[in-house]
């Protein structure tokens, strides 16, 4: 989470990280939104030949996830169902 708005490299560790974890669905979570920057470097990437497999992302804000708005209902589409934490150890984390 950043105070300021996030730009064109941070569309770079975000592309980077998704193809170095195999991940197939990526939400970024901006505090105030993505400069036209950041928004264009993701773009370019996700047309890349090098990835040769279908991505979905989502950029949503903290507005998105308060205001549950319709860029947040589809991203939450898109998720697989969570799994159930409250056993184990992140129980000790109550």
């Amino acid at each position: 989470m950043s105070q300021n708005i996030l730009d064109a490299s941070y569309a770079a560790d975000f592309i980077g990280n998704m193809i170095i974890h195999e991940a197939n669905i990526g939400i970024m979570l901006s505090g105030i939104g993505y400069t036209d920057g950041f928004c264009s470097r993701l773009n370019k990437a996700t047309q890349s030949k090098i990835i040769n497999t279908e991505i979905k992302i989502h950029l949503l804000s903290l507005e998105d996830i308060f205001g549950e708005t319709e860029a947040f209902l589809k991203a939450t589409h898109d998720l697989p169902p969570l799994r159930n934490l409250s056993g184990g150890k992140w129980n000790q984390y109550k």
